[in-house]
This record gives C-alpha cells, structure tokens and sequence, in this order.
C-alpha cells in the first residue's frame, strides 16, 4: 500500500526521506486514518533505518526482517 501511495505522489515518489509528518498527511489525506493510528505504526518502523538519530526512514528499509513483515503462509 505504501509504495502505491508513493506511486499516486502522497508519499515521495522515489520512496526515500518519509518523515513521520509526511507518513501521517499522506495516510489521512489518501485513505482517511488517523494519526492516533499511523503516528504509533510510523514510530515501530523508525528503528528500520539504520542511520544514528535518523528521523526519516526509506520505502526499501521496511524489508527489514522482523519489523513489518507478515508470514503469508495459509499452513
């Protein structure tokens, strides 16, 4: 969803430099969620970049294993 979102330009096109300020205007504007629910998502995904004291994080940096993955396993 976040990559479309950054396809349709909520989020930066090329996918790099999303501040939480810009993951919460886009999320609210696009699909109506509050910031009581993306500001506590955005705040788990932070760790994923690995810059000290980096206040942005990356599309490409929430593969980040045991982060915001999901099993898709049916078994």
């Amino acid at each position: 969803m976040l990559n479309t979102l950054a396809n349709h330009g909520y989020l930066p096109r090329n996918g790099k430099g999303i501040s939480r300020n810009i993951a919460i205007e886009a999320l609210d504007t696009a699909i109506n969620w509050d910031v009581s629910v993306v500001g506590p998502l955005y705040d788990f995904a932070q760790p994923v970049n690995p810059a000290p004291n980096a206040t942005t994080i990356d599309l490409n940096q929430l593969t980040t294993h045991n982060i915001l993955e999901h099993d898709g396993s049916l078994r």
